[in-house]
């Protein structure tokens, strides 16, 4: 339905044409009528109405007056003239102001309807072109992300260089500014193979969509970024900021960034999230590194369980004898969460002995981060400290991490 305003002095011409008009036959509807200029000018700029029928000598405000505001500030209206005066000089003005149509009094009824029927088949064709021109600008955006999303899965995967994967986006109106230090997020979706199972298409793409969304937000809040849609349920994010990779600060902002990403996704969307991080860099030729950092970081959620944040700096042996110690945290997780109470306490006590051989430091590391993976595990299960056995092997797993940490 189109809306209609009539604006004329005279009350026999407003209520007439009122009453005669038949409005839904036409697919129209009043929005009201107005005694003066001035009160015309008012109503436009508050109702908006896209047909205004104008008497063009009215007290105060006249109609050509009010017709040249319309076009001033691109309201849009669709206006038809009324006159009493065959003015050949009012017509010409009526023209240049993009009039539909020009009426003579006393209007025959018949001549109005056309008219109305002229401004209607031009607003349809304005919305035409108008839904057209948006789908266009929505499909090059759409063409754009994924021109975007290329470029930047190429670079990750060192298809292109940090030089030429900057000046492609720029040609895309993408900027980016890299920063003193930058990190590489992974964010994957938990158990996403049961969830495409769960939803519909149209929920899998709103959820998908809002999973963005939310990253997008969180990322524009706390530095500047690029997102990578690698496949559905996974983003990957390369984050800079102000601070240089030594700087502490650096830490606390791609830390918060992750957790952040954690939280909004939870209580907005109710999605469980694992993500990997990178260690902090400051060449950004370095990202491909960077990247497959984030990647081993968000692979060991398959050790630790879900909704997960995994700092490669912590989870990365420093020696090649941490290296045959990570491999034994490993075995040591896999066979706690399967319950293998002697495994577990042969494990324990061959860690306990060759954590003596490392530096506090790195002894204090190791320890820590199996009494949160410990602790992890014991949560995922359900099951609550005070009701464990001693007999059972993740309450004996907590507390020989706990004496871990004592003796080291």
């Amino acid at each position: 339905m189109i809306s209609v305003l009539v604006a004329d002095d005279e009350i026999n011409i407003r209520e007439g044409i009122q009453k005669s008009i038949p409005w839904t036959e036409l697919g129209l509807y009043s929005v009201g009528t107005a005694k003066n200029g001035d009160v015309a000018w008012s109503q436009i700029k508050n109702l908006q109405p896209e047909i205004v029928i104008l008497d063009i000598n009215m007290p105060g405000m006249n109609g050509l007056d009010i017709a040249e505001h319309i076009r001033n500030e691109n309201l849009g209206s669709q206006i038809i003239f009324l006159t009493g005066y065959d003015d050949f000089p009012k017509l010409k003005k009526a023209i240049e102001l993009k009039a539909t149509d020009y009426l003579l009094k006393p209007v025959v009824l018949k001549d109005l309807h056309n008219a109305l029927e002229k401004a209607k088949n031009q607003i349809k064709e304005i919305r035409s072109t108008q839904e057209y021109i948006k789908n266009i600008k929505g499909k090059l955006k759409e063409n754009s992300e994924i021109t975007t999303n290329k470029i930047l899965i190429d670079f990750l995967y060192q298809q292109r260089s940090y030089t030429e994967t900057i000046e492609k986006l720029l040609d895309l109106n993408v900027h980016f500014q890299m920063r003193k230090s930058f990190t590489v997020i992974c964010a994957e979706m938990d158990e996403f193979e049961f969830l495409l199972e769960k939803w519909n298409i149209k929920d899998r793409n709103l959820y998908i969509f809002a999973y963005r969304k939310i990253v997008q937000e969180i990322l524009e809040l706390f530095g500047d970024g690029l997102i990578i849609s690698e496949y559905p349920g996974k983003l990957t994010l390369i984050v800079s900021c102000e601070y240089s990779a030594t700087d502490p600060r650096s830490i606390y902002v791609y830390a918060n960034i992750s957790e952040e990403v954690q939280k909004k996704c939870a209580k907005f969307l109710g999605l469980s999230i694992s993500i990997g991080v990178s260690n902090i860099r400051e060449n950004p030729e370095e990202i491909h590194e960077s990247y497959q950092e984030a990647i081993f970081a968000l692979n060991y959620k398959s050790i630790v369980g879900p909704k997960s944040i995994h700092y490669y700096q912590l989870i990365h042996p420093s020696s090649d004898s941490m290296i045959k110690t990570i491999g034994k945290e490993l075995f040591l997780l896999n066979e706690l969460k399967v319950g293998n109470e002697g495994m577990v306490k042969e494990i324990l006590n061959k860690f306990i002995i060759e954590l003596k051989k490392y530096k506090i430091n790195e002894a204090k590391i190791i320890s820590s981060q199996l009494l949160i993976f410990a602790i992890r595990i014991i949560s995922n299960k359900g099951i609550e400290e005070k009701k464990l056995k001693i007999a059972d092997p993740l309450y004996f797993a907590s507390k020989k991490f706990r004496r871990m940490q004592r003796e080291v």
